[in-house]
């Protein structure tokens, strides 16, 4: 099977097989497949190089979701940064989450961003932000499930096309 060819290969999972994915950190050797993941779901471009490096930050929270070592389904990526609203608590940012669009409304983001607010909890994070296309409509309702709020928008801050930016957050 080609890397084309797997994101639109189901690889089977359901609801009811959602336990069988395993949530763990990504390492060095994952980026072709998590890139391959973003290029199905359409984010933001980021090179091998990028993810690389990020995979290797302390600040960074880097996550996948894979069946039995099978490849990489889905990931969320993300940094610790200084408190935005008070300097002296500890925030995160969501960078990137996404699933391949074969296995998208299983649970399995619902997974990785349980288990990315797990590791915020852990690390002493405050309030979690993120920015999403205006027009992305069920990304903005799956942030809401998952307890973000709507903060403000950036006028034409994504290129390709040019849209605004919705900022949510969530306090833990």
């Amino acid at each position: 099977m080609g890397l084309s060819d797997l994101s639109r290969h189901t690889f089977g999972i359901t609801k009811n097989t959602l336990d069988l994915i395993e949530i763990s950190p990504v390492t060095v050797s994952d980026i072709d497949s998590i890139q391959e993941v973003a290029n199905s779901c359409g984010l933001s471009y980021w090179t091998a190089a990028d993810y690389s490096n990020e995979s290797e930050r302390d600040d960074s929270i880097f996550i996948k979701a894979n069946p039995n070592d099978g490849p990489c389904l889905g990931f969320i990526v993300g940094r610790l940064v200084p408190g935005i609203v008070r300097e002296d608590t500890r925030d995160a940012e969501i960078y990137n989450i996404g699933v391949r669009p074969g296995n998208q409304n299983a649970g399995i983001g619902s997974r990785l961003m349980g288990a990315f607010l797990t590791e915020c909890r852990t690390r002493g994070v405050h309030t979690v932000w993120l920015e999403v296309r205006a027009g992305n409509s069920p990304a903005i309702a799956f942030y809401k499930k998952h307890g973000f709020n709507v903060v403000t928008a950036r006028r034409s801050f994504y290129r390709d096309p040019i849209e605004d930016a919705i900022v949510m957050k969530s306090i833990l």
